[in-house]
């Protein structure tokens, strides 16, 4: 993707073109998974979801958060067993499983 996806897509979503559409959310949780900016690649999989009702192919938004979820969990897992995690880690994740309550 191009240097300026972020604000390609905060362009698409300031003038609602997609707001329904689940790939909106999840090109946004790309971009930030693959920036290493995992919570907000969380929020953004959280904001789609939160518009159950209105989003096109919700449940592929769904399945797709699940493989998030996995990847986060993979994520920590290994840093843990490397001795290599921090205290960011792990303040991601909690943050992570906080914002699902």
């Amino acid at each position: 993707m191009c240097q300026d996806d972020l604000e390609i897509l905060k362009y698409i979503k300031k003038n609602n073109f997609y707001n329904n559409y689940y790939g909106l959310y999840e090109a946004f949780a790309y971009i930030y998974e693959k920036r290493h900016e995992f919570q907000k690649a969380n929020e953004s999989y959280i904001e789609g979801l939160a518009k159950e009702e209105q989003i096109y192919k919700i449940d592929e938004l769904k399945k797709l958060y699940k493989q998030f979820e996995a990847r986060m969990k993979t994520r920590i897992e290994r840093e843990i067993s490397q001795s290599v995690f921090s205290i960011e880690s792990i303040n991601e994740y909690i943050e992570i499983e906080l914002s699902k309550v």
